[in-house]
This record gives structure tokens, sequence and C-alpha cells, in this order.
């Protein structure tokens, strides 16, 4: 579920300060994993006390912030990146309050 936006060095580096981290074991675990790889999103998600509708709008929310970012604000990259209209895209915009990025 992890990005990797330093690509394959970054993976390098993950990789290898994890098989730094093993004892006896011959498995790299999530626990030998920097923590910004292992999010914990996804257990807090299940953890907490919102409904599905919640949950689902914020992580479009979370989405679409990304795709912003990685498009550089441009609104039609990210609308065919996130595979919908760029009509849609603009509702979301509005529905989420997220202004220019």
């Amino acid at each position: 579920n992890y990005d990797w936006p330093g690509n394959i060095r970054e993976l390098e580096n993950v990789i290898e300060r994890a098989l730094n981290l093993l004892d006896v074991e011959l498995t790299i675990e999530p626990h030998h994993l920097p923590k910004r790889v292992t999010s914990e999103k996804i257990s807090k998600i299940y953890s907490s006390d919102k409904k599905l509708k919640a949950v689902l709008d914020e992580i479009e929310k979370e989405m679409i912030i990304e795709y912003l970012k990685r498009n550089k604000g441009n609104k039609n990259q990210t609308a065919k990146a996130l595979g919908i209209s760029r009509v849609s895209l603009y509702k979301k915009l509005e529905k989420h309050d997220i202004k220019d990025i």
C-alpha cells in the first residue's frame, strides 16, 4: 500500500534496514519496516467508531489531495488519474472543501 516516492532506492534502503534488524528470523515482518511504510491507517479505521460513509469520505478526500499533489494541481490530469470526469472532480473538491494545492 506504500507509494514508494523514492522508487527503487528507497525500497533498497528499507529492505537493507530490515535485514539489519533481523536476528535469527529469516522473514522480514512489518515490525522490521519503518512506520511510514506500514502505515497504520487501516487499523485506525477499524478501531474507530466511524460509519462506512465517513470512512469512505475521508479516504476519498485523502486520495484526491494526494493525486492533486502528484499532478502539481492539474485538475484535468488528476481527474484522469482517478478515473472520474473533471466535473465529478470539481464536485468532490467542493464537497470536501479542498482548495488549490
